[in-house]
């Protein structure tokens, strides 16, 4: 999904529409919509999710305790339409507000068969086990606000303002938590098994407190453009559940585990939102200020802002799972995706210089990005299962399956870039540019390719085993292309703001790490699959920025 780009392409097409800065106060009725990025948090803060496995066997006594996180953080991104009415009295501004979101909303699913492994796949020698738990919902969603709005008029033409009052949301039709897992210790028959609790039917309006604030700037006829930043916090929901959990012992292991979701949920989210309003209002005419007659020449900086899409695609991996029943013919095959995206917010410093010819103005300028990582970190144990747990359709009855894969890497950034701009001067407030130039980045220093799998077709013996193969070391500084765009406006007499998008592409990078397989046969039932990151890796950034600048 590319909405990075649709973003920025939707801001600059919005505030193309500027003409130059009228005259009145803020006061009047308003409508607009816009873009809603949004973070999602959803916590069971008196949940359960505990395992521990105790390994008997002489001389010692091992012990292995895992208890997970129970919070759930999601990004979602939406729309909003909103309407209000301002007044203006001397430089306070006071308003009321509703708004309605919509768009896609935030759920944490059920993962097939048994969940990601929460314990070291080899206990100890002689042992096999992986053991997993999660908690699960549907769909989470923010309805919308009512609030009231206190404000400051910076300049005629922008308005800095705080917010607050009531939130409206949607909690989960269903809530549940699953449990399952394997623990092999030969000679024993496996210890396998899996058990799901949920609760359907406990979707209701929920309310809380918002609070925020923003920027908001004149831009003419009516037209005005909003960036904000909302928090949402609902009151807790009472729920009762119950729990999933698997155990028991075998040969000199005895396992222990069980999850729940407790008996509440809170929900809470943050909101970056980008608006667009008309207002109705009388404007008139006024004396165009100092300011906004002088040019765009001079030296700059500043600092933002910036919302991050990291890819990383492996274009030469082998990335295969391959089932087959030896008796039916059945068969499976299993291709997973060898590219990544992952989103991080963090910031930039940029400084520069512009010069103006007429109505073009061309410039140079160099910017550091920071806290901008993207990272795929190996699994506890191992990934979860490519297959459901029992697999009846393709592969027939009488056997149970759970085969991972996964390829994983740490992080990989953008450190800079060092460009041109060239722009056109819509009108004295607003400057509209393109960019070009060269993108520094980071790649990761590690990369590894993991993988492990369980199949029993009793009364064979289980075929069991895990594999890992990573390399470090490999970290250096990359380089590649950088192109972008965006609007300027002219706030005050030295203060810009700005909105860019950057597509950033680097040079492929070689790399060798081998790879790590599990197959074999066992009774009807012949397995082979393999996992390796190959030989290179592209790597790629999108970037919506969001900046405030200084001009000398």
């Amino acid at each position: 999904m590319r909405y990075f780009s649709r973003i920025a392409l939707a801001a600059a097409l919005l505030m193309s529409a500027a003409c130059p800065v009228t005259a009145g106060d803020w006061s009047g009725v308003y409508v607009g919509g816009g873009v809603s990025l949004r973070e999602n948090t959803v916590a069971f803060p008196n949940g359960i999710d505990r395992m521990t496995m105790v390994d008997t066997t002489p001389p010692s006594l091992g012990n292995f305790e895992q208890v997970p996180d129970l919070d759930h953080v999601g990004n979602t991104i939406g729309g909003h339409v909103l309407a209000g009415y301002l007044f203006q009295k001397g430089r306070f501004v006071f308003g009321a507000e509703a708004d309605y979101e919509f768009g896609p909303s935030f759920s944490a699913g059920r993962t097939p068969g048994i969940p990601a492994c929460g314990n070291t796949p080899v206990f100890t020698p002689g042992n096999f086990g992986c053991v997993g738990l999660s908690t699960f919902f549907d769909d989470v969603e923010t309805l919308g606000h009512v609030r009231g709005l206190l404000g400051v008029e910076v300049t005629p033409t922008v308005l800095a303002f705080a917010t607050g009052g009531l939130a409206i949301g949607k909690s989960p039709e269903v809530i549940g938590a699953s449990a399952g897992g394997f623990v092999l210790d030969s000679p024993s028959a496996p210890l396998v098994g899996a058990a799901t609790v949920q609760r359907s039917n406990m979707g209701e309006t929920i309310y809380g407190f918002t609070v925020g604030g923003g920027l908001q700037v004149k831009v003419g006829h009516g037209l005005m453009l909003r960036g904000e930043y909302l928090y949402d916090r609902y009151q807790g929901q009472d729920i009762a559940v119950g729990g999933a959990g698997f155990g028991g012992t075998i040969g000199e292991v005895t396992t222990n585990a069980f999850t729940s979701p407790g008996n509440r949920v809170d929900y809470s989210s943050h909101t970056v939102r980008l608006s667009a309003i008309y207002q109705f209002a009388e404007e008139q005419p006024a004396e165009m200020p100092a300011y906004l007659m002088s040019d765009w020449s001079g030296v700059y900086f500043g600092g933002g802002l910036s919302m991050n899409r990291q890819k990383v695609g492996f274009p030469n991996a082998t990335n295969q799972l391959h089932m087959q029943n030896n008796v039916t013919g059945g068969s499976l095959d299993v291709r997973p995706s060898n590219e990544y995206e992952g989103d991080s917010t963090g910031g930039h410093l940029v400084a520069g210089y512009a010069h103006q010819w007429g109505r073009i103005v061309l410039g140079v300028e160099g910017d550091l990005e920071f806290k901008n990582g993207f990272s795929r970190p190996r699994d506890i144990g191992g990934p979860e299962c490519l297959t459901p747990l029992i697999n009846f359709v393709e592969l027939g009855s009488g056997h149970a399956e759970c085969i991972g894969t996964k390829l994983y890497f740490d992080e990989v950034k953008t450190l800079g870039h060092v460009r041109m701009t060239a722009g056109y001067e819509i009108s004295p407030a607003l400057l509209g540019f393109v960019s070009g130039g060269l993108a520094v980045g980071k790649s990761p220093d590690l990369y590894g390719a993991s993988i492990f799998g369980v199949v029993v077709d009793s009364p064979s013996t289980p075929l069991a085993g895990a594999a890992s193969v990573q390399r470090s070391g490999l970290s250096e500084t990359i380089y590649g292309f950088s192109i972008g765009g965006g609007v300027e406006l002219k706030a005050s007499e030295h203060l810009r703001l700005r909105t860019e998008y950057l597509y950033d592409q680097y040079k492929s990078i070689d790399i060798a790490v081998g790879g790590a397989g599990f197959g074999g046969t066992i009774g009807d039932i012949t397995t082979n699959a393999f996992v390796s990151p190959g030989s290179k890796v592209d790597l790629s950034n999108q970037t919506v920025r969001l900046t405030a600048i200084y001009q000398f």
